[in-house]
């Protein structure tokens, strides 16, 4: 990850190279003096930790965790800081993600049947996801990626779809009602399967 700078006896060393989730890397540097007289183990130790999203399906919600193909089915995540997260492929069926904050997530073909996302999904990937019979009423899905999800028997009452790509997506029995289409209209009561 991080290797040690020439040494020249009148600049900071060059210790590690560190890549943040956000693509910007950021070089830490150390005096020389420090180094070489203090404490050179221990800072030479810290400068080499690295920064970057979770990796592991335990690990609890948070910016960017990495969640891809993780079994969540039913999980509690109310109000989840999940912004930025990677859930391509998770397993969340039957899971609470009520006022969960999810923009930006990728959810690329997660399967959702059932969830509860009353949440914050705007501008999410959620191309190819199973979101049958999930409850999205009042969900923000501005500027989101629904193509080709399958929102079959979805309730997407009053949820905000405005800006979203919904190419080649299921409806089919889906509640629209009193929900804000793409362009932006309401549509009306009796909206089943298409915004009427």
């Amino acid at each position: 990850m991080g290797s040690l700078g020439l040494c020249y006896p009148d600049r900071p060393i060059p210790v590690a190279l560190r890549l943040h989730s956000f693509e910007r890397a950021t070089v830490t540097f150390i005096p020389k003096f420090i180094l070489s007289n203090l404490i050179a183990p221990t800072a030479l130790a810290l400068a080499i930790t690295t920064s970057h999203a979770f990796a592991a399906c335990s690990d609890p919600p948070a910016l960017n965790v990495d969640w891809s193909g993780c079994d969540k089915q039913g999980a509690n995540l109310y109000q989840a800081w999940l912004f930025g997260a990677n859930l391509k492929g998770a397993d969340l069926r039957g899971a609470n993600l009520t006022l969960a904050y999810l923009e930006g997530a990728n959810l690329k073909g997660a399967r959702l049947n059932g969830a509860n996302l009353g949440a914050i999904l705007r501008k999410a990937d959620l191309t190819l996801a199973d979101l049958s019979d999930a409850d999205l009423s009042d969900a923000d899905l501005r500027g989101a990626n629904l193509s080709e999800a399958n929102l079959g028997g979805a309730d997407l009452k009053g949820a905000f779809l405005t800006g979203a790509d919904l190419s080649g997506a299921n409806f089919n029995g889906a509640d629209l009602n009193n929900a804000t289409w793409t362009d932006g209209r309401k549509c009306a009561e009796g909206s089943l399967g298409y915004c009427k």
